[in-house]
């Protein structure tokens, strides 16, 4: 988005903050692809995974420029890189809703996007065995089993409660491409087999971006099988952070952890990311895992190379956590609340590092606060005394937005607003 024609010249060609960068620019940018190959250089020089989860949005945020004849064609090439890198490594892809056109239109009650599932099986043939090719194909969401870990990984197609993906409107209360339905036959399938759960996907249930119903039918669902999830990885928002899953029996306890890995993405204000998660081989359970991030500050005063991650941190080291349990990283978040330095910690690492991009203020915090402690938007709104009846865009910006935030709370009493339930 940075360096196109129409894009101009930066007002302050000095300010790194606010110019493209050989190797990308931590303004609203998204990722040159030499970087992004430069990033799987590094990654498969350095480490040897047992399995990769995809969550997709592999297209630039130009969306006005976009057509369907060359919406996929990032795609294509990102899945030719990852082969090219990783060609004895699995890899469990899912697409994201920038891979829709328009960007997050997805139509679940008709056959007018077939075409998405139809190309995306093209170009992942290769990394899908022919049952999981076809269950993509025709439901866009698929199960598979990773028998060396007698492990379940469930890919789900989280345009189904998209808040932006105006197609849904059509019929508010269903269950779009029975999802959820075949989600909870999955996990069934898994206990009766004795086998244990990795549920993966773009937006996390617990955005702001997910439909609340969706979002509370979905919580129902780890809350009956928290026995056997062992964890659930989403993107989106590019941000570093995570939200507990609560129970909905009395004083809703943790019964599971949403994870949210930061992006590779530069967009908006970020340094490239990415995260590897260490498993407990018996039980499946996370046991801990490791940030890596890309100083791209000094990284763009070197245009040859070759690229090197930094370890930005562990996690239990980092938060002086014994375990990744809901009930451990529930309480963190107390502290996150509490602890002025680990409220630093946790909003540094939320933007991956980039001082610019945040302040830190009593409502900032609230917000940071609020969002992990909780998984569906409702709750999280009422954490932050706000109505979860108000939902347009204005009081979102005005209350919500990490940088829109300040110390006075915006008390919106005008019943005329547009809003929904």
């Amino acid at each position: 988005m940075c360096c196109q024609p129409e894009s101009g010249t930066s007002p302050n060609p000095n300010d790194a903050y606010e110019t493209a960068g050989f190797w990308g620019g931590l303004g609203v940018c998204d990722l040159p692809s030499r970087t992004y190959e430069q990033f799987l250089r590094f990654v498969s020089s350095n480490f040897n995974f047992s399995f990769i989860l995809w969550t997709g949005d592999n297209i630039d945020h130009e969306v006005w420029a976009q057509s369907q004849d060359t919406q996929l064609d990032p795609t294509e090439n990102t899945t030719a890189y990852l082969q090219q890198f990783f060609p004895n490594t699995t890899i469990y892809p899912m697409f994201g809703n920038h891979e829709a056109f328009f960007s997050d239109q997805y139509d679940t009650f008709s056959n007018s996007d077939e075409w998405l599932k139809t190309e995306l099986g093209n170009i992942w043939q290769n990394l899908f065995t022919q049952d999981i090719l076809n269950e993509f194909t025709t439901n866009s969401y698929y199960s598979t089993i990773n028998e060396q870990h007698n492990l379940k990984i469930i890919s789900l197609d989280t345009q189904t409660c998209d808040t932006l993906n105006f197609q849904l409107i059509k019929e508010p209360n269903v269950d779009p491409l029975n999802q959820l339905a075949w989600l909870r036959e999955e996990l069934l399938d898994a206990e009766n087999n004795n086998q244990t759960v990795f549920i993966m996907g773009h937006i996390s249930p617990g955005d702001l971006n997910c439909d609340a119903q969706w979002s509370a039918r979905y919580r129902a669902l780890v809350d009956r099988f928290t026995n056997i999830i062992r964890g659930q990885f989403f993107g989106h928002t590019h941000t570093d952070h995570f939200q507990i899953v609560r129970s909905y029996s009395e004083g809703n306890p943790p019964v599971g952890v949403l994870f949210m890995t930061p992006s590779l993405s530069t967009y908006t204000e970020l340094n490239p990311s990415f995260r590897i998660y260490e498993i407990d081989s018996e039980t499946n359970e996370i046991v801990d895992f490791r940030q890596y991030r890309l100083d791209l500050l000094k990284w763009n005063q070197n245009t040859t190379g070759p690229l090197e991650w930094d370890l930005a941190y562990s996690f239990l080291e980092e938060y002086g956590l014994n375990d990744t349990s809901p009930e451990s990283i529930d309480a963190l978040v107390e502290r996150i609340r509490s602890d002025n330095a680990t409220t630093e910690t946790y909003i540094s690492n939320f933007n991956t590092g980039v001082e610019r991009a945040y302040d830190i203020t009593p409502r900032s915090i609230d917000y940071y606060y609020c969002s992990a402690k909780y998984s569906q938007p409702h709750d999280i709104m009422n954490c932050l005394g706000l109505d979860p009846a108000k939902t347009n865009l204005l009081y979102f910006a005005g209350e919500f937005v990490p940088g829109v935030l300040d110390d006075t709370t915006n008390n919106n009493d005008d019943d005329s607003s547009d809003s929904t339930d």
